[in-house]
């Protein structure tokens, strides 16, 4: 079996994928964004940052990773009014 040429080389660019990732979705929801509406709404970081620290005080809390995710995402459901 041939050896890997970069054996670091895997290590180091699936973290880049995913940042990537992280900024190819923020690009498309500000373009997304931009041409429905024709403003530019830079508070989009507020939808995520919002349920990320409710989970984290769950957790605080003692509640396990699945609890504290859903606790994260029907509070700020509820906190932004995003319910259906």
């Amino acid at each position: 079996m041939p050896e890997q040429a970069c054996p670091t080389c895997s290590i180091f660019s699936w973290p880049g994928f995913a940042t990537g990732a992280i900024y190819a979705l923020a690009a498309v929801g500000f373009t997304l964004l931009w041409q429905t509406s024709q403003t530019i709404n830079f508070a989009q970081g507020e939808f995520v940052m919002l349920p990320a620290f409710l989970m984290l005080a769950a957790m605080q809390a003692g509640a396990p990773f699945w609890l504290a995710i859903l606790i994260g995402i029907l509070l700020s459901m509820l906190l932004l009014g995003s319910w259906l």
